[in-house]
């Protein structure tokens, strides 16, 4: 989970527990040592290169125990007992459950609890991209500025997966998305729809993406539509996909580089295999990448291997992974992809990061219309421009460049909708980079001539009971508070506007006339007012209000139900908002002999031995002397009975390896336990 979804659902629910809490005290007491989580959490979110700071400031060993819970878990949750089996000789399992409530306080870690109790730890996937990032940065892996002439080149990269997500929009918008019993689309509409989707559903299959229906229904398709769904954008009912208006405007208003990241979150939370080598392959392709660089895929692999990040067991697997990923992430419009003659893969990463904040640009503001009514989109062109230009003209296409049509249909359908001509010009003159052809203008208004100059208008009718309620309405009409509202159409008929309804229906208890508080055909079915017409034009103008409710929305946007079956198991449970150091763990520490951790130095053999034997216990580590050197090592079992005659199996470092090895008491020195300084 990233740290500002982390920091929303903290906030929300230190709410509720504020709320909930009888006789409530300050909310310090909520959390232990007076510190709220969500904003350790909120501070990452709003500047990333404080991650590193904050790890930097933790003692080298809270910092090499950090990157080695990194290397097992990644951004997956993990519970203690997972922990035992990370053991090596530089970790110790005691050791790494002391630093959790180290890290958690810094908000280099977050809490959750499961139903029964028991507790889940996962890292904030932007504090593990980042120091995964930091740590690529320092590995030798293959870049070039340019490639040789005998480079293959993929086809060229477009915008993917958001285009295609907004053209699930536009249609989802123009025709909606009805389902058939089964809760599935129809089939005449899944032809129509993959139609106009750009994305490969060979190269989707990295992410091994499973959902309901799927023997009808295209991986790009359920992609798309799943996509829509956690960001808020289309809701799911038992009759149909629908869209969210509101959320909807708020997220046209948002940059291409705000949409990549969310969906980009989304991707490696739902789509990605709950597997620790598939998540590091995942996020190291943007973590390893560098800005104009290409970087070769193999070498990725093989330097992570070499520092510990992947397992050395399976390299042509794990390569074959993150070539599958590279075509998904191309087929999003991610990176661009190039073979070389010795068939290795090569990749630039397209998307910008907080490092590269200074060179993003703003999306473009303009198109370019045509003499032949054609109109050219530029790919940068907002997306609030393109909805406003999708009510107005035909889309032809979108490859590379946006391409649509104006046409007598689509302004029909435009007035049909309620842009009237004079609405369409504006938009057009404000928005067309070399202005307006004036053919163009000639055609419209011969077409406002030939459509549009008579409509039907909704009304309301206000009855009256006899001659004599009439007469006095007309009175109110011609000389007092019902001037210009009312309009007679018969002897007891008058047409209202409709929104115009309740103040009417006050002057007409002040005039000693009230109106039935129901009205008469209750059959009617009421349009929507004037003002939910309106509704929709004043989302079009934006403002700062709208970027601030979008940015909130976006941090939540991934605990939103898709169609796709997500491995993330996290957004089911309640966050620890109560997390501390374990009391009662600690007091197994309590009653240890002083001398046994203080230094290294012989025992009684039945001694050496209790102190092994409580180490294992403990999972702590032991410092042993061994030919005058002193040696670290993690005690894993006893193997033998007596106080001399049993081996003793350890992680320990050997020529800068860790290794499994047995020790025999006669081979030590001298021993002590060791104790987490940060106890």
């Amino acid at each position: 989970m990233h740290t500002s979804e982390l920091a929303a659902r903290a906030e929300s629910q230190a709410q509720i527990v504020d709320v909930e809490k009888v006789g409530a005290t300050a909310q310090s007491d909520t959390f232990p040592a007076g510190f709220s989580p969500y904003t350790n959490w909120q501070k990452f979110s709003a500047a990333p290169e404080l991650v590193l700071h904050t790890v930097q400031q933790l003692s080298p060993s809270l910092q090499q125990l950090y990157v080695h819970v990194l290397k097992q878990t990644g951004p997956l949750p993990f519970h203690e007992e997972m922990i035992e089996l990370w053991q090596y000789a530089d970790a110790a399992a005691a050791e790494v459950i002391a630093a959790l409530p180290v890290w958690y306080k810094e908000g280099l870690l977050a809490v959750f609890r499961k139903a029964w109790g028991e507790r889940l730890y996962v890292v904030p996937v932007d504090v593990y991209v980042k120091m995964l990032q930091h740590d690529l940065a320092s590995l030798s892996i293959d870049s070039a500025d340019e490639l040789p002439i005998d480079t293959f080149a993929h086809s060229e990269s477009g915008q993917g997966v958001i285009n295609d997500l907004f053209r699930l929009l536009v249609f989802t918008a123009n025709e909606g998305l009805p389902v058939t019993a089964k809760g599935t689309l129809h089939k005449r509409t899944i032809q129509r729809l993959e139609s106009q989707l750009q994305m490969s559903t060979e190269a989707l299959s990295a992410c091994r993406v499973s959902y309901a229906f799927a023997d009808t229904v295209s991986p790009k398709l359920a992609v798309s539509l799943d996509l829509a769904m956690r960001l808020g954008l289309i809701r799911k009912d038992t009759q149909s996909f629908s869209i969210q208006i509101e959320p909807l405007y708020e997220w046209l208003q948002m940059p291409y580089s705000k949409w990549n990241e969310a969906i980009w979150l989304l991707v490696g939370q739902h789509y990605t295999a709950a597997n620790v080598h598939a998540k590091h392959l995942f996020y190291a392709i943007s973590a390893a990448a560098r800005p104009g660089e290409w970087i070769q895929a193999e070498s990725i692999v093989q330097q992570m291997q070499e520092s510990g990040w992947l397992r050395f067991d399976a390299e042509q697997s794990l390569i074959e992974t993150m070539k599958a990923w590279l075509q998904a992430l191309y087929t999003f419009g991610w990176c661009e992809l190039r073979t070389v003659s010795d068939e290795s893969l090569w990749y630039k990463w397209l998307l910008s990061s907080e490092n590269d904040a200074d060179e993003q640009v703003e999306d473009g503001d303009g198109f370019f219309v045509q003499p032949d009514f054609e109109i050219i989109v530029p790919p940068d062109c907002s997306m609030l421009i393109r909805w406003r230009l999708e009510q107005i003209a035909e889309h032809i296409s979108s490859s590379g460049m946006h391409m649509y049509r104006l046409t007598r249909d689509s302004f029909q359908a435009a007035i049909d909708a309620g842009q009237t001509r004079k609405q369409q010009q504006e938009f057009l003159e404000r928005y067309a980079l070399t202005g307006v052809p004036e053919n163009i203008i000639d055609a419209w208004e011969r077409w406002n001539e030939q459509y549009g100059r008579a409509w039907f208008s909704e009304v309301v009718l206000l009855r009256c009971e006899d001659e004599s309620a009439a007469h006095l309405i007309q009175q109110e009409c011609e000389q007092g508070r019902l001037t210009g509202k009312l309009s007679k159409i018969g002897p007891d008929a008058f047409v209202v506007a409709r929104d115009q309804v309740e103040q009417i229906r006050m002057v007409m208890e002040q005039i000693g006339l009230p109106l039935l508080k129901n009205w008469r055909n209750d059959d009617y079915d009421e349009p929507a007012s004037t003002e939910q017409h309106g509704a929709e034009d004043e989302l079009l103008k934006g403002s700062s209000t709208e970027s601030v409710r979008a940015a909130k929305h976006f941090q939540n946007s991934s605990t939103m139900n898709g169609i796709v079956y997500s491995p993330s198991s996290l957004q089911y449970y309640e966050m620890d908002m109560a997390y501390c150091r374990d009391e009662s763990w600690l007091s197994s520490y309590i009653g240890l002999p002083l001398m046994w951790t203080k230094e290294v130095r012989t025992y009684h053999a039945s001694t050496m031995k209790e102190i092994v034997e409580t180490a294992i216990r403990l999972k702590l580590a032991l410092q042993m002397k061994e030919n005058g050197q002193l040696l670290r090592v993690v005690p894993i079992r006893l193997n033998g009975q007596s106080n001399m005659d049993f081996a003793l199996e350890v992680y320990m470092n050997e020529d800068s390896r860790a290794v499994r090895k047995t020790l025999m008491p006669n081979q030590w020195e001298g021993v002590r336990l060791l104790v987490p300084e940060w106890l």
